[in-house]
């Protein structure tokens, strides 16, 4: 059975796994994890996000490849809405940038970066490609990000309180004139069925497949 988008301050993921009889070890993964996320705070999520015990690690990756926070509101004029999905391998050895723009006619434009850390050059952008999005693959985001539930809360999680090492990560952002919404998952090995179709269908308007028997992005 699919879990669901859940909220999930830290707070409330320490209280349920307190009951457990692994509550120590549990705890002490998920703390290093938070801290970890934390000290990766470049301000493109919100302290919120860094709640989350993998919500962010992409923060200041994408701070330095010049991404725009969008918690701040719609970063350009003109538009409808923003999405941004982020996948972050498990080890930060790439993290791919897929933004989505909706324009006031009802069609969009969709930009996809990959971004490598070199040990030589450093933070480098190895790829990149964009497409326009017709208004009826627009209507079709839309109603998917609404099946699935993504934007349910304003910061939310599709991992409960599992815990996961290594995995790649995905967070997912949208901004419209009325606010902002976050939602993460471990997408390598936490896999919603009532998500997938939303990502699958993101990903493809990008041409992103799935590798490693369809695991990771």
């Amino acid at each position: 059975m699919a879990r669901g988008l859940k909220p999930m301050p830290f707070n409330m993921m320490r209280s349920r796994v307190a009951k457990s009889c692994v509550a120590i070890s549990i705890l002490f993964l998920a703390t290093s994890f938070s801290g970890l996320a934390k000290a990766d705070d470049c301000g493109t999520y919100p302290a919120e996000v860094h709640n989350l015990v993998y919500g962010g690690f992409s923060d200041c990756t994408l701070q330095q490849a010049g991404e725009k926070p969008l918690w701040h509101g719609l970063t350009q004029s003109g538009v409808l809405q923003q999405i941004r999905f982020t996948f972050t391998e498990g080890h930060s050895f790439y993290t791919k940038v897929i933004n989505f723009d909706e324009q006031a006619d009802g069609s969009g434009t969709i930009r996809l970066r990959t971004i490598r850390h070199d040990p030589v050059k450093g933070l480098i952008v190895s790829s990149q490609k964009s497409r326009r999005v017709t208004s009826d693959e627009v209507a079709k985001i839309d109603s998917l990000g609404l099946s699935s539930g993504t934007w349910e809360h304003a910061i939310g999680t599709w991992d409960e309180n599992e815990v996961f090492l290594h995995c790649e990560t995905l967070d997912m952002e949208r901004v419209t004139h009325e606010g902002y919404r976050f939602a993460s998952v471990n997408i390598s090995c936490n896999q919603p069925e009532k998500l997938m179709p939303f990502v699958q269908f993101i990903t493809g308007l990008v041409d992103l497949k799935p590798f490693a028997d369809r695991q990771m992005y």
